[in-house]
């Protein structure tokens, strides 16, 4: 059997009975099943910023079905509010992180004072992207366009002379970073407006014609996944011109995979829970084949991506 045209939930029920068979780790002989915490049992939290929610959820979801003594529990915080948990955290309280921004030298120093193992590992690449209103005409944006937008007050259409609405999510976020780093690092002009998260932003677009939303990617990526589908006769995804290319280039997992999409930004996990913890347990699930391979069905990239042909043995 291919994996490659698996819908994401088939998958996902194959991993759970493929795997259920061949798990021994509650056996009364077993070594692990007496300890209070390892890879696959024991108690954990990941603080990462929602531009990730649809991703995590799943990952969660198919670590936790085959591993039924983990709990782990995911909180949604904006990016650079869990960076600043993470460093401020003495107790060690917080032990993994995830989202795009690397720590920087003067931070990852301020914390290995008092725990010197702190593995960054990337697990993939997402993108944020640009969405419009279904109504809109308009295609594709400019770099250029889009950069002068968020720092011009009173910004119009081109071509209605109508004023545009920028709308991003709550500031702080993962997407404020990459809109920081990537497009403009001045301040926003005054057609800029937040709102309290992805949905929120969503239902703007859907709500105002003359809108711009700036989302990340995995909430529209995995295009079999039925939430996705309503979400995508809300907005549409529109393309960037690419200044270096000279086109217009769609997001999509092969234009995020030859970096031609220009607003690209790699999925980080920061961890310092114990090397056989379950918070180490589950960062290890990701990276495997099966964590690489859900990646890779929600329709991001993963880190490791040789999985285009799989053949599922079965007895």
């Amino acid at each position: 059997m291919n994996l490659k045209f698996l819908p994401l939930a088939t998958l996902t029920l194959w991993l759970i009975s493929g795997c259920n068979n061949q798990d021994l780790e509650n056996h009364p002989g077993n070594y692990f099943s007496k300890q209070k915490e390892n890879l696959k049992k024991g108690k954990g939290t990941v603080l990462l910023d929602e531009s990730y929610m649809p991703l995590f959820n799943t990952l969660l979801y198919t670590f936790q079905s085959t591993r039924p003594d983990a709990d782990i529990s995911l909180q949604y915080l904006p990016e650079l509010k869990n960076v600043q948990l993470f460093l401020e955290d003495n107790e060690l309280k917080v032990l993994t992180i995830a989202g795009s921004k690397e720590l920087s030298k003067k931070e990852y120093e301020s914390i290995t004072t008092t725990n010197k193992r702190i593995d960054t590992k990337i697990i993939g690449y997402d993108a944020l992207i640009l969405i419009a209103n279904p109504s809109n005409r308009v295609e594709y944006i400019r770099q250029s366009q889009i950069r002068q937008w968020l720092t011009t007050n009173d910004v119009n259409w081109p071509n209605s002379k109508n004023p545009i609405s920028i709308v991003i999510d709550h500031q702080f976020s993962t997407n404020y970073h990459t809109i920081k780093t990537q497009i403009t690092d001045k301040a926003f002009g005054n057609r800029v407006f937040q709102q309290a998260g992805t949905d929120s932003v969503i239902a703007y677009v859907n709500r105002n014609p003359n809108s711009i939303g700036i989302i990340g990617y995995n909430w529209l990526s995995d295009r079999k996944d039925p939430a996705t589908i309503k979400r995508l006769k809300q907005v549409k995804i529109l393309s960037v011109f690419n200044e270096q290319t000279g086109n217009p280039i769609f997001p999509s997992q092969e234009s995020i995979r030859n970096h031609l999409y220009p607003y690209i930004r790699p999925i980080r996990i920061i961890n310092r829970g114990i090397r056989n913890g379950i918070n180490t347990g589950f960062v290890n699930f990701i990276l495997s084949e099966v964590g690489q391979l859900i990646l890779d069905k929600s329709g991001l990239v993963p880190e490791i991506d040789p999985f285009r042909q799989v053949e599922l043995k079965t007895e």
